[in-house]
């Protein structure tokens, strides 16, 4: 039944590659061309749902590379995305095991689903798309899935009817009639979906004010490999990097030397400084292609630098934030808004900061993985030396009175050191100094009581025979 769809859509591709079709034709062909794959994506949903209703609907289990397909999906819609106007942040779990037993199709069709929804109910702002594990054990994986819009949301009457099939609200049917793609089978589609994999989808949303949507499931590990076909060939560089130097602005020195290492492993020339006032010496002196600069630092912040370097006329350098705070939707607003070309969310994986600069150095992503110079566990000891440095000269800095601005950098800065080591325990509880209220003394030194017990499990893990 797809098969004369997927005629009309091959013919209507190959016309369009013709050269000689004037701007009018072109025009005529290309709004048939869309209305034509809208039409195969409704399709397929109504075929999807006459296979529920038949109980053919099934999930299978194989061993997959999960973190390589979300880093897909995640590249694909953040093109869709910027085409609209806005900005896709992500957060995929590092520590999502290489190999899981899931369904590769069954899970894009789901994030393919929430994601579509998400941006196109949104008219400005962000979407969050973030994976993390909530249990992990020799087992296997409990990970939860979460996608957070900005969007027009619903009433809460509504939530459960727009999961029925072919059930819209009111408020949606303007989005969909611009695109004229939808049938109303998407979320019963999900839900099925993730229904198979014992789970259930949850949704918050309120008027204006956006939604969000989240479910858990469990995936087993296996001792299998992947088919080679799945995997990505390894590479050593991309050749666009070769004649690259890059200048990193951070004050937090693990998280400089770990940049640093990151991009060396991507064959890029590197220099380092930790402020925006050297920076701009340094860009004064030298010429750079890149410029990655962290946003939370003491006396300038990246946002300043970045106005500072484009009213400078340094147009064509590309400047790319980094910023620890994921769930910051104004921050990461701000940092696009004062001339940065892109954001990076801590912790940084190699796979994603190798996109993010193909992104803007080239007009195609890369195609291949990254083999790492330094191997993951010689890497991790690395972070754990260097966080514990960084802690221990904050102690000493804590010895004397500080005004509030210049603890809360401290505890900024030791929050990016927990995402860099992966301690959980020490970011939550610096979240927990920044939101509080109570007088600077006692947070000084409930700050100083947190340290000194992160640096004693740090010394632990170091001397712990690998």
């Amino acid at each position: 039944i797809r098969t004369p769809m997927h005629a009309v859509i091959g013919a209507q591709e190959l016309l369009l590659k013709n050269s000689a079709l004037n701007q009018h034709q072109r025009e005529l062909l290309q709004s048939a061309h869309t209305s034509a794959a809208s039409l195969l994506g409704m399709l397929n949903q109504v075929l999807d749902i006459a296979k529920i209703e038949a109980g053919k609907f099934t999930v299978e289990h194989e061993p997959v590379d999960l973190k390589q397909i979300l880093f897909e999906i995640n590249q694909t819609f953040f093109v869709y995305a910027k085409n609209k106007g806005l900005h896709l942040a992500s957060f995929i779990d590092p520590s999502i095991a290489d190999v899981l037993l899931l369904d590769p199709l069954r899970i894009r069709q789901i994030l393919h689903n929430l994601l579509s929804n998400a941006i196109k109910f949104t008219e400005q702002g962000f979407v969050f798309f973030e994976i993390r594990i909530l249990a992990n054990d020799h087992a296997g994986q409990l990970l939860e899935f979460r996608i957070i819009d900005q969007g027009i949301g619903m009433a809460k009457e509504d939530i459960e009817r727009v999961q029925m099939p072919f059930e819209q609200i009111r408020s949606h049917l303007s989005a969909n009639n611009e695109s004229g793609s939808s049938t109303g089978l998407g979320l019963s589609i999900t839900n099925h979906l993730i229904g198979l994999m014992q789970s259930k989808l949850i949704i918050e949303s309120a008027p204006n004010l956006g939604t969000s949507v989240h479910f858990v499931v469990a995936f087993s590990r296996t001792c299998h490999s992947i088919e080679n076909s799945q995997r990505s060939p390894n590479a050593s560089t991309h050749p666009l990097f070769k004649n690259i130097r890059a200048l990193i602005v951070e004050d937090h020195p693990a998280s400089r030397h770990i940049l640093f290492l990151q991009l060396q492993t991507l064959g890029i020339h590197v220099d380092q400084c930790a402020n925006g006032d050297e920076a701009l010496m340094r860009l004064h002196d030298d010429l750079y292609d890149v410029i990655l600069t962290d946003h939370s630092m003491p006396g300038m912040h990246g946002t300043e630098l970045a106005r500072k370097i484009r009213a400078s006329g340094q147009r064509d350098i590309v400047i790319i934030g980094i910023t620890a705070d994921i769930y910051a939707k104004t921050s990461q607003s701000e940092l696009i808004a004062s001339g940065m070309n892109g954001v990076l969310i801590k912790p940084i994986r190699l796979e994603c900061l190798e996109s993010e600069l193909l992104k803007h150095l080239h007009h195609h992503s890369s195609t291949t993985f990254i083999k790492p110079s330094v191997s993951s566990l010689c890497m991790s000891h690395l972070i754990v030396e260097e966080v514990l440095k960084v802690q221990l000269e904050t102690l000493d800095a804590l010895k004397e009175t500080l005004s509030l601005d210049s603890l809360m950098s401290l505890i900024h800065k030791i929050k990016g050191g927990a995402l860099l080591s992966e301690d959980q325990w020490l970011y939550d509880q610096c979240v927990l100094l920044e939101k509080s209220d109570a007088e600077l003394i006692s947070l000084q030194k409930s700050f100083q009581r947190i340290l000194d017990t992160s640096n004693d499990r740090l010394r632990k893990q170091i001397n712990a025979p690998s």
